[in-house]
């Protein structure tokens, strides 16, 4: 999906409408950082994982149904009447989780009409917001398995397992911790958000400017040297961000002309990016959410993950370097001039400082053990101090405000 079309999905929203929809937007991210640091023990609180979770959870949906649009053909500029019930809806949906979980944890397996009914809207609420984002693949393929768990018993030989009612799948869909408030909410809430916030301060204090100016020096002046330069510095925005898009939206705009221009055909500049931006999922110490749920998954050290996926993250972009300079000898492509390339002392002397925050994260996760949520903010919040000690590097109030989106 492309960053316009992304882009399109969004409503264009005025006044109080938009500093509601906005304040949903942020709430998640600042629950994630209050949650990684233990705020709750700080006041003497006692909340569960599942409060926590449905707060995230709630948050998200609201802010859904008051930014995206329900279909491409909506028009209007502000949020219908129909997506503020949803959003209201999943407050209270949500809400009856996290005011009624110190007591509905000792019930979870009564199949009471209201907590039916709760668990039918729930799926309902989280199967819109999906087809929203991202279409109707994952929202079939959840049905399938939904239909699975009802009629399991019609299935053939090693496939068959006894069926569950309705009422007792809703439910458990509901309020179990291996369904909508499981894994991968929890993941996402308790380390993804904060690993996310860490690359958008690290762009917001113009990081990316120094790791897109660092891989000019280091690669443009070789042989294809521009489609080197996509791929240097898509390995190390991707060592930070864990994201293909985040990487694409960074690294492209530059590199993508730049290739254009040095004679690169098109679909070979584009195929460059989408695949050196890819492999920063791979790429440690922040790599995609797969590798968090792997380590949640099996139990292990995130660090352990993070030592697995060394070796194959740099033999997987040696492989796009050595198709990228196959490519520019096979077309005589040359590097770019050595005086339209930034000078190497002045970009280590602007930005060198941007290492530390990295060299925090590393040290966070490798060394001292710290949960990933934890490491991701504190190399956060290293980003934001490095950004503030230098002029040209400190963000403004707004750039910090769209790092909080």
């Amino acid at each position: 999906m492309g960053e316009t079309e992304q882009a399109s999905k969004w409503r264009p929203l005025e006044g109080w409408e938009r500093q509601i929809a906005t304040l949903a937007l942020v709430l998640p991210v600042i629950a994630a950082c209050l949650w990684v640091v233990e705020i709750q023990y700080l006041f003497g609180l006692l909340l569960y994982t599942a409060q926590f979770l449905a707060f995230v959870l709630g948050s998200a949906l609201v802010a859904c149904f008051l930014n995206i649009r329900a279909t491409k053909f909506e028009t209007r500029r502000g949020v219908p009447w129909y997506d503020w019930l949803l959003a209201a809806a999943a407050v209270g949906v949500t809400g009856y989780i996290v005011v009624n979980y110190t007591w509905l944890v000792y019930e979870l397996s009564k199949l009471t009409a209201l907590r039916v009914s709760l668990g039918v809207v729930a799926v309902i609420l989280v199967f819109e917001a999906t087809r929203r984002l991202i279409g109707w693949t994952l929202i079939l393929a959840a049905v399938f398995f939904i239909l699975y768990a009802r009629f399991g018993d019609l299935m053939p030989g090693i496939f068959a397992l006894p069926p569950s009612s309705w009422e007792r799948i809703a439910v458990y869909s509901f309020l179990d911790s291996n369904a909508l408030l499981g894994i991968p909410l929890k993941v996402a809430a308790q380390t993804i958000i904060t690993f996310i916030l860490f690359g958008a301060i690290l762009k917001a204090t113009k990081g990316d400017v120094f790791i897109t100016d660092l891989a000019l020096n280091l690669m443009g002046r070789f042989r294809g040297g521009p489609a080197k330069v996509s791929v240097a510095a898509s390995t190390l925005f991707g060592t930070v961000s864990g994201s293909a898009v985040s990487n694409v939206a960074v690294v492209g705009p530059i590199s993508i002309p730049m290739m254009e221009r040095a004679g690169y055909k098109k679909h070979h500049a584009a195929a460059i990016e989408a695949v050196s931006s890819t492999g920063g999922q791979i790429m440690p110490p922040v790599m995609g959410i797969t590798a968090f749920l792997m380590a949640d998954f099996l139990a292990i050290p995130y660090r352990d993950v993070v030592l697995a996926a060394l070796l194959p993250g740099v033999l997987y972009y040696v492989a796009v370097f050595a198709q990228v300079d196959l490519i520019a000898a096979k077309q005589g492509l040359r590097g770019l001039r050595v005086a339209d390339l930034p000078q190497l002392l002045p970009t280590l002397k602007r930005g060198l400082g941007f290492l530390i925050p990295l060299g925090v994260l590393i040290y966070a996760v490798v060394f001292a053990f710290w949960a990933p949520g934890k490491a991701g903010l504190a190399a956060a919040v290293a980003a934001l101090v490095i950004g503030y000690l230098a002029r040209f590097s400190r963000p403004s109030g707004a750039d910090l405000a769209k790092a909080l989106l």
